[in-house]
């Protein structure tokens, strides 16, 4: 079971909740080697690299010990969001789970958080290609220009959602998982316990009523942003397309 998305979309604590309340999963987040194929996978989506390289990379640095794991597999890992054909090949009975935020969130999320994280800031100013843009676009966020970075990563949400959006178009049994309707809405766990059911995974224990409120890699959201019309015009220009398929709103 795979549950793709953007990042800054709770990843992290819906690998360490299967963890804690599924019954025989093994549940991961961002293995070893998933770091390589996100480069590899944007490489592949802005045309610079055939996707046999990326597949062939995933079949040798994920699914043999994928395939090792006698129990259930649970990974939330925001890498694969193009080798879902890959991991259908090698597993056909695999169950996706597509987890999005709304961009806006996203983008202020993911600007707080390279503000707060030197790797981050690395990664996505620095590392060739570690977003599915061009490598000036991300060279331009050392200029430390606001809305520049909105643009960035408005771009990231765009392209990665509509790669994920349009491999799982044929799949029934895909499971659209929202953030908001985890960590922004009262009944959180009433969602999260639906999850289980949905994917058939008894709980190990009764879920604790908090275990919403244990957030996971949490920016500071007191930090000030400047964000303005402007910043919402870049949104809706980069990302609408993709909102409207989503069902998200610019004011939600």
């Amino acid at each position: 079971m795979f549950l793709l998305s953007t990042g800054r979309t709770g990843t992290r604590f819906l690998a360490g909740f299967f963890a804690e309340y599924g019954m025989d999963v093994a549940a991961h987040h961002t293995t070893r080697g998933t770091r390589v194929l996100n480069i590899l996978n944007n490489l592949a989506l802005l045309g610079l690299l055939p996707m046999s390289a990326a597949d062939a990379w995933l079949a040798r640095a994920s699914i043999p010990g994928i395939m090792a794991e006698p129990r259930r597999w649970v990974e939330c890992n925001p890498y694969y969001f193009n080798s879902i054909p890959a991991l259908r090949r090698a597993f056909p009975q695999a169950r996706f789970i597509f987890v999005t935020r709304h961009p806006r969130a996203f983008c202020e999320s993911h600007i707080r958080w390279e503000h707060e994280r030197m790797v981050s800031r690395i990664a996505n100013q620095l590392v060739p290609f570690w977003g599915p843009v061009g490598y000036q676009e991300q060279l331009l966020g050392l200029l430390g220009n606001y809305r520049q970075r909105v643009r960035y990563y408005a771009k990231v949400w765009a392209r990665r959602n509509a790669v994920i959006l349009g491999h799982l178009a044929d799949d029934a049994d895909a499971i659209r998982l929202r953030f908001e309707d985890i960590f922004d809405a009262p009944d959180g766990l009433a969602r999260l316990t639906t999850l289980l059911r949905e994917l058939d995974i008894a709980p190990s224990r009764p879920i604790d009523a908090d275990a919403v409120r244990t957030r996971v890699n949490q920016t500071d959201r007191t930090a000030a942003m400047f964000w303005d019309a402007h910043c919402d015009a870049l949104v809706l220009r980069h990302c609408g397309a993709v909102m409207g398929r989503l069902g998200y709103a610019l004011d939600a």
